[in-house]
């Protein structure tokens, strides 16, 4: 599939698909240019435990599919974990567990963002309680001191380096950062900062597709104060 010219700083065209898919409790399809990325969500359900299992904090499991590469799937399970659990409410966890479906539509490029956006938002439709969300955001690290956010195959064969942050809006702090390649610590500081920025731009379209869902889902009105859905 082509994609237009677009200088350092576009970012492609996003859409969101959520919660249409019966027989889960959460899901949604996110697309960053051509990368398409699909999160289907089961939980949270009470664990099988024992009563001598007392200690039993909760499990997020995620599973991938759609990729080949063992080491790129051990990454997008270890981060899209880290980012849910870094935003739901801990106590609601105990002794539940989260199934977490992430099926790899298309990729090229940024697919890491894709993948947290679209697991935060399928995660809004389960009934397990979140304190905040995660926007994914990514770009690519060159050998000048250029950066192209949301990046595409073609712009990760030109580049050193590639840069993914997990990103809460509301304290403005990374919940999971994974880079790939070669810089300067410099650069990498300056990446992580330049992704927190343009995080606030992907979360508006991320917040309208969680509040149509819950609009949907509740067949009501959601209230907003300061920005916060209640």
């Amino acid at each position: 599939m082509a994609e237009q010219q677009r200088d350092h700083g576009t970012y492609r065209q996003f859409g969101v698909i959520a919660n249409t898919f019966d027989g889960y409790d959460g899901s949604a399809i996110v697309r960053m240019g051509n990368t398409k990325v699909m999160c289907l969500v089961k939980g949270p359900k009470r664990c099988e435990i024992t009563d001598y299992d007392h200690d039993c904090p909760g499990h997020v499991i995620v599973s991938v599919f759609g990729l080949s590469d063992k080491n790129e799937k051990e990454i997008i399970r270890r981060s899209v974990r880290t980012a849910i659990l870094s935003n739901v409410f801990t106590p609601k966890m105990y002794r539940c567990k989260v199934l977490i479906e992430v099926r790899v539509m298309y990729d090229d490029g940024n697919l890491l963002a894709a993948t947290l956006n679209a697991a935060n938002i399928a995660m809004t439709n389960t009934d397990i309680e979140m304190f905040d969300m995660v926007v994914g955001t990514g770009l690519a690290l060159r050998d000048d001191q250029r950066v192209q956010v949301d990046p595409s195959k073609a712009d990760l064969k030109e580049s050193c380096g590639q840069l993914t942050v997990g990103v809460m809006p509301s304290v403005m702090r990374a919940a999971t950062c994974e880079m790939k390649g070669y810089t300067t610590l410099r650069k990498v500081l300056y990446a992580i900062d330049k992704c927190s920025r343009d995080a606030l731009g992907i979360y508006v379209p991320v917040r309208e597709s969680i509040v149509h869902g819950l609009l949907e889902k509740s067949g009501g009105k959601v209230s907003l104060t300061n920005g916060v859905d209640e």
